[in-house]
């Protein structure tokens, strides 16, 4: 298999890897990774997982049969993987759902074959999760990404309220206890697109969701993804019925999105300098410079 020489998370470890908080204990985690022809952005995506500095983590791949270089880069990462599959399934849903059924971790969370954790993600939600016993859900904000995993915007969640903010609970930021998942359930198949969208909101109405003010995780952006080709016909109108059916109202027609402080999106840069502010601040200014060109 060819390695593609590449820079930056998830290619290069960052200098501070090994710099890690010190807790009482390390729950396992478990990540499950459902993917369909993905193959170009698998690799990153399992990379982002299996180098977390974090010592208890599992990684769990649930293809559903792509035709593509997918099963060949999973194969290249198969000794690292907890366990994986590759055959036809039900759609996003059905994937994470058998996922789940094989995973053994304390926190579990999913992660879209063309998204990535960032290299503190799972540390950072471990060491809260110990602290806030009665939370069952951790989620915090996004960076976003092109397709060739340049850092072209951030997305500074709110805490999420379902009268006043959009929905804000991003799956590749977020990790949940097994334990309160045994009692909401798994995730609906009948949904191709807000399957994130039901299920979290299960948690917001039962159970204590908390928002971490910082950056968890990367959300890519291609003409590929879903929510490029599908989102209108399909997303919205499934994220509305998710809505009403979990809430028993309507999506907030004026809801907040990006709400925060500038200095306090300069804080979250200058804490992580190079794994954050540097890409952010050179895709900023490449954006700057198309501009000034006639």
């Amino acid at each position: 298999m060819h390695r593609p020489c590449k820079k930056g998370w998830p290619w290069v470890l960052p200098w501070w890897h090994r710099r890690q908080a010190i807790l009482p204990a390390y729950p396992k985690i478990s990540v499950i990774i459902p993917s369909f022809n993905q193959g170009r952005f698998l690799e990153a995506t399992l990379r982002s997982v299996l180098l977390q500095p974090y010592p208890n983590v599992e990684c769990l791949v649930i293809d559903g049969g792509s035709t593509d270089e997918s099963v060949e880069v999973i194969r290249y990462y198969e000794k690292h993987l907890a366990y994986w599959v590759s055959e036809k399934d039900r759609g996003q849903a059905h994937a994470i759902n058998k996922g789940l059924g094989m995973a053994t971790g304390e926190l579990c969370g999913y992660l879209n074959s063309d998204d990535l954790h960032l290299p503190w993600t799972l540390t950072e939600i471990a060491k809260v999760a110990a602290e806030r016993l009665e939370m069952s859900l951790f989620y915090g904000d996004r960076l976003m990404l092109n397709g060739a995993g340049e850092v072209v915007g951030w997305t500074r969640n709110p805490p999420f309220n379902h009268l006043k903010t959009g929905f804000s609970i991003c799956s590749e930021t977020a990790l949940w206890r097994r334990s309160a998942q045994r009692e909401l359930g798994v995730f609906d198949e009948g949904f191709r697109f807000a399957v994130d969208v039901d299920f979290f909101l299960r948690f917001y109405k039962r159970r204590e969701v908390l928002h971490l003010d910082q950056a968890l995780g990367c959300f890519r952006c291609h003409a590929n993804s879903k929510s490029m080709t599908i989102y209108k016909e399909v997303g919205a109108p499934e994220a509305a019925r998710a809505w009403r059916e979990r809430l028993e109202c309507d999506q907030p027609s004026d809801a907040e999105t990006q709400p925060g402080s500038k200095l306090k999106h300069r804080i979250q840069l200058l804490r992580y300098p190079m794994s954050l502010a540097w890409p952010y601040l050179k895709q900023r200014a490449k954006i700057r410079e198309a501009r000034s060109v006639p």
